[in-house]
């Protein structure tokens, strides 16, 4: 499947994320965020319910070896190549609409009187982001594909905001960010029935 675009995280100063993704089991190194390059997005329906299989793709210098890689993705300089995900996960809309609850949560209930700039950030998107993704005026108007589309841009732009914190000054990173690494780190674990 093809990405309509090809997701490149920016790198912001700080330190980089410590939270850690389990690859499949062929693959036991650790993962962190920050070694995620981009997720591409599947769906299926299967019993009324949207399931979205995640193909989980890393940095090429974290990646398997292309030679027996069987997905195709847009490169920057817009030629083909391939690349075989890390790993797949599957989740449905409950999911990623839990994802966004959880993330709101974490943003909203980490500070008492005034919002980091990470939270302000994360708010204002998730808040954007919610107002289309659950109107059921938008889903059934543009179809399942873009409403995988639009699941996809969501993840890539949560993993962009997440992959490399920011703080001022070397101040420590606020609650907020550090419950929403956790969240993310969550929602990208394999479980039992993704193996």
């Amino acid at each position: 499947m093809q990405s309509r675009s090809a997701f490149r995280p920016t790198q912001r100063s700080g330190s980089h994320s410590q939270a850690a993704v389990i690859p499949s089991t062929g693959n036991r190194r650790i993962l962190t965020l920050h070694e995620v390059d981009t997720i591409l997005i599947s769906n299926s329906r299967l019993l009324g319910t949207t399931y979205y299989t995640l193909d989980i793709y890393t940095s090429p210098s974290t990646s398997p070896s292309t030679s027996n890689a069987v997905h195709w993705r847009p490169s920057e300089d817009g030629e083909e190549c391939t690349r075989q995900p890390q790993y797949q996960i599957e989740r449905t809309t409950a999911d990623f609409k839990r994802l966004r609850v959880a993330l709101n949560n974490a943003a909203h209930l980490a500070h008492k009187f005034s919002y980091c700039d990470f939270c302000k950030e994360m708010i204002l998107y998730l808040d954007t982001e919610d107002k289309r993704l659950e109107s059921s005026m938008y889903r059934l108007l543009v179809g399942q594909d873009k409403v995988a589309r639009s699941q996809e841009e969501f993840i890539n732009d949560v993993l962009a905001m997440l992959a490399y914190p920011f703080t001022a000054c070397g101040a420590p990173l606020c609650s907020g960010q550090v419950q929403s690494h956790q969240v993310l780190y969550q929602f990208l674990l394999p479980r039992a029935r993704d193996s």
